[in-house]
């Protein structure tokens, strides 16, 4: 069985370790005539899969050790090939506790860096002197840097002006009231993308390599309180959608959920007929419930090919939340089922508003919206 190349990688990196620690050691200690000479460190290749990784430490002692992880880059998107081939994920432990982790394209960084941590460097010392270790967080922490000495206003009067990890990424957080911004890097973007919120919801999103503009739009948007239409005339490279305007007028929730079937009536329209026989059956369907205005009180999304609707405010159903699903199985059918009648599951339904899809909808508006 052809083994996977992260396997390779983790073979080779140990062969690298071997001969940069132990070899030299040996060699160095065969000089000596007081002292035996005799592996250092141990090094070991573990994994399975797609996860491999080189264990190293010293042999007489616990007190340190390393694991170096390896991923293949190798996507079509990423221009920079300084973030193509091998990624190594170095983690450095001290007693067996996790210290920190450091993410390289280099294998010279991740050698010269585990050398150090093995001759006892300090770990501040260590995160200062290896930009690769902790550099997303060590980038938005400079970033903000920048933002604040630029608009001092935002330090001073934010609630909230820090980078922390959100759901698994390193992310700029600035609050003051309901409005925020977050700033984070997707995948291996040069610059960082900001969200720009709103009682949670997201209004407008802006990336850019500016960072005394993007302070200027923060400062207004959190600091000033300024509406999306006001921002919209200063700055015209950013894209303001049309959720802001809602907010404006104080219809926020109503305009998600318009925006929701929006979404929904494009997804189901750039389906291809081919493939997708129930397309027109369930575009019919969704331009007739929005003409019953159903789009201004419900939210509508999708599951798989799926037509999912609830009165949740953010996408993503959680179990407290009722719903009504649609399976349209072409030649004007659909299946129906909800949260009030499981019995009605198996049972087929022509594709039209009434019957027991209104009587089920009509349950559903009832609900509070949350």
């Amino acid at each position: 069985m052809k083994r996977r190349i992260e396997e390779n990688y983790a073979t080779k990196m140990s062969k690298t370790l071997e001969k940069r620690f132990n070899e030299r050691a040996n060699s160095t200690l065969s000089l000596s005539k007081n002292r035996k000479s005799g592996n250092e460190f141990r090094i070991e290749v573990k994994g399975d899969g797609i996860h491999w990784y080189c264990l190293m430490k010293q042999s007489e002692s616990n007190e340190r050790q390393v694991e170096i992880h390896f991923t293949e880059i190798d996507r079509k998107d990423i221009t920079n090939p300084a973030y193509k081939g091998v990624m190594y994920d170095i983690a450095y432990y001290e007693k067996e506790e996790h210290y920190i982790t450091g993410r390289a394209f280099r294998e010279e960084n991740v050698l010269a860096s585990v050398e150090d941590w093995f001759q006892g460097i300090q770990k501040e010392v260590l995160y200062a002197k290896y930009e690769f270790i902790d550099n997303t967080r060590k980038r938005l922490t400079a970033i903000l840097q920048n933002i604040n000495q630029n608009y001092p206003s935002i330090k001073q009067l934010a609630e909230e002006n820090s980078v922390k990890a959100v759901s698994l990424s390193e992310r700029i957080i600035i609050t003051k009231g309901n409005r925020s911004c977050e700033g984070y890097f997707y995948a291996y973007e040069a610059y960082p993308r900001f969200i720009f919120k709103w009682d949670e919801a997201t209004i407008f999103e802006h990336s850019t390599a500016d960072y005394k503009r993007v302070g200027e739009l923060i400062n207004d948007w959190i600091i000033n309180f300024s509406m999306p239409s006001v921002l919209a005339s200063k700055f015209k490279e950013v894209r303001f959608g049309k959720l802001g305007s809602y907010y404006e007028k104080g219809r926020g929730i109503e305009g998600e959920f318009i925006l929701s079937w929006e979404a929904i009536e494009r997804f189901y329209g750039e389906l291809s007929d081919e493939w997708h026989p129930f397309k027109k059956d369930a575009i019919r369907l969704i331009k007739e419930m929005r003409s019953h205005g159903l789009d201004k009180e419900l939210r509508a999304g999708q599951s798989l090919f799926f037509l999912v609707l609830s009165r949740a405010r953010r996408h993503g159903l959680e179990t407290r939340h009722a719903y009504v699903h649609l399976t349209f199985l072409g030649e004007d059918k659909m299946k129906i089922k909800s949260s009030y009648d499981d019995a009605k599951k198996e049972e087929t339904f022509e594709v039209k508003y009434e019957g027991y899809i209104r009587e089920v909808v009509e349950k559903l508006l009832k609900e509070d919206i949350e």
